[in-house]
């Protein structure tokens, strides 16, 4: 039975490609495997196999050639994928091809900083990244003369095949053509501005959707939008997003809880007051400090913390912690009150 791909991305069958490249950044970072390294081996197959069909549903539906083609015959093919590496291609003792390598671009790299606010809420950040694309001077031929030759040594097939013979068996091994980088194309006058490999830098705005919950240090991948292939022919690589987190002022992240530091003086924290608090979604909250209240007592807003994008988990909470505030200095007088209710205490 064929997949679901719309089932599995959480979206309508008439969903516009906006709609679906959101419901996959938001899958893809919830089920990237990297969240799982620490978690028990059942989390990771099940990050695993998530991750696998959250990235075939997209590489199909994001392509409006595939995506007709499944919405009329229901096929699961999707095309070529980062998973559609053949172990036994470039070895097989029986001489048969297994199919055909697919060229696949290098991935790029992007870093993103966000506020822990945006951090909290979500946001979208417009970020540059650096690519390689067609070059500009050879027009992506690698040639100064903006042209090539078929290799001599596969003759244009990019595979080059040996054998040897072990006892009465012959092995016969395909590899990649050394001379040619798979290409199956030489340069023979290669362009002086990208060395000949058709390619040069540049860079792309890019608006990247930063989910509600995210992590210092964690990655987010976005599949097609990496590099190209050095000859030009075959599939992109991925774009690999990194997001670091800046600290606020009186705020920390544990887990998945905010906490608030909340200053308060001694006479408040021994008499006792009320105070208002602002989380990170601007949302206000009156925390009641009771008399007597001790240094780093804490008060707890459940489920109004980071929003949690594991497997079964919970949402954190929104945590204020007293902290003690002692005043730089104090006057004449406010320093005789303390002596007479120092004298009182003993």
């Amino acid at each position: 039975m064929a997949k679901d791909y719309y089932d599995i991305l959480g979206v309508k069958r008439d969903a516009s490609d906006e709609d679906i490249k959101k419901a996959y950044r938001k899958l893809a970072v919830k089920w990237h495997p990297d969240r799982w390294a620490n978690g028990t081996e059942e989390e990771k197959k099940t990050a695993e196999e998530k991750f696998k069909d959250i990235n075939e549903a997209y590489e199909t539906l994001s392509d409006k050639g595939k995506r007709q083609n499944y919405d009329m015959f229901g096929s699961e093919e999707s095309g070529p994928s980062m998973d559609d590496w053949d172990p036994f291609e470039d070895f097989n003792p029986f001489g048969r091809r297994r199919g055909k390598r697919v060229n696949r671009g290098s991935d790029a790299r992007v870093e993103v900083t966000v506020t822990m606010t945006e951090a909290f809420n979500g946001a979208e950040k417009e970020v540059s990244v650096e690519r390689l694309t067609k070059c500009t001077h050879c027009n992506g031929t690698g040639s100064e003369s903006k042209s090539n030759t078929v290799c001599p040594h596969c003759g244009g097939t990019g595979r080059m095949r040996t054998s040897h013979r072990s006892g009465n068996m012959i092995f016969q091994q395909e590899v990649t053509c050394p001379h040619c980088g798979g290409t199956g194309r030489v340069v023979k006058d290669p362009c002086k501005h990208c060395g000949g490999t058709g390619l040069e830098k540049s860079y792309e705005k890019m608006t990247i959707d930063v989910p509600a919950g995210i992590f210092d240090g964690a990655a987010m991948t976005i599949n097609g939008a990496g590099n190209p292939p050095v000859d030009g022919e075959g599939i992109n690589g991925n774009l690999i997003v990194v997001f670091h987190v800046e600290e606020e002022p009186s705020y920390s992240r544990e887990g998945n809880n905010v906490i608030f530091s909340l200053d308060v003086n001694l006479l408040e924290a021994w008499c006792g007051c009320k105070k208002e608090v602002r989380n990170l979604d601007g949302i206000k909250h009156t925390v009641t400090i009771d008399k007597l209240t001790k240094d780093g007592t804490i008060y707890r807003f459940r489920g109004k913390g980071f929003k949690n994008i594991g497997i079964g988990g919970a949402d954190g909470d929104f945590i204020v912690r007293i902290r003690y505030k002692t005043p730089s200095k104090i006057s004449s007088e406010q320093k005789k009150l303390l002596e007479k209710f120092y004298e009182l205490e003993k």
